[in-house]
């Protein structure tokens, strides 16, 4: 008599796993908690492009939810949206809407060069939850001041955070 299994057959059984792996995320804001960063220059005497006087701060806040992934630094990039890049002073000079008038980014004693991505200073990614300020500087720069005409000015940027 036979049983009723055998010691030849065998189940086919197919098993499907699916996932999602990401990058921790950070936020990045502005000093006053907004994702829109708006510097203001006020009015600018045309005879202080270029110095120090007609200089602003730009404070951006990160918060990660945690530590960078093996072998990846936190890099950012920030590109022109408005206006592009004048390259007449720099890779790191954003144009504005008046003409020879351009806003140069810094990061300390650094040019943040434009479209290109750089590695983030000042936030250490190997603690649990990496967080901290980028303070960058954006100052009024000209090839020829005696060329500017006055008038309202504006230019803008994205910035882009990612691990790589």
């Amino acid at each position: 008599m036979l049983a009723p299994w055998s010691i030849w057959g065998y189940a086919d059984v197919h098993i499907n796993i699916t996932g999602t792996l990401r990058e921790p995320i950070c936020t990045v804001t502005g000093a006053d908690g907004n994702t829109t960063v708006n510097v203001f220059f006020g009015e600018a005497k045309i005879r202080d492009v270029g110095s120090e006087k007609v200089e602003k701060s730009i404070q951006l806040k990160i918060k990660c939810e945690s530590m960078a992934p093996n072998n990846k630094v936190l890099k950012m990039k920030i590109s022109p949206t408005y206006n592009g890049v004048m390259n007449t002073l720099g890779d790191h000079v954003l144009k504005t809407s008046i003409d020879g008038l351009g806003i140069a980014l810094m990061q300390g004693k650094d040019p943040v060069v434009l479209n290109n991505w750089l590695p983030v200073n000042g936030i250490d990614t190997s603690t649990g939850e990496p967080a901290g300020d980028v303070i960058l500087t954006a100052r009024l720069v000209s090839p020829n001041i005696r060329a500017l005409k006055a008038g309202e000015f504006r230019s803008s940027a994205s910035l882009v955070m990612n691990y790589q």
